[in-house]
């Protein structure tokens, strides 16, 4: 299964950039999260389809 990496918003002025990281490999997303966190992106996980 593919992943897939959205960047939800890019407005800077008034909140962090935020992507949304999607797939169903806890663990990947969970490395993926510490990436972007540390590049000052805040990151959202969706592993689940619940």
């Amino acid at each position: 299964m593919p992943t897939y990496f959205i960047k939800v918003s890019s407005d800077t002025r008034h909140t962090m950039p935020t992507i949304l990281i999607i797939d169903d490999e806890k663990e990947l997303c969970v490395i993926l999260e510490d990436l972007f966190s540390s590049e000052g992106f805040r990151v959202l996980l969706a592993y689940d389809g619940i």
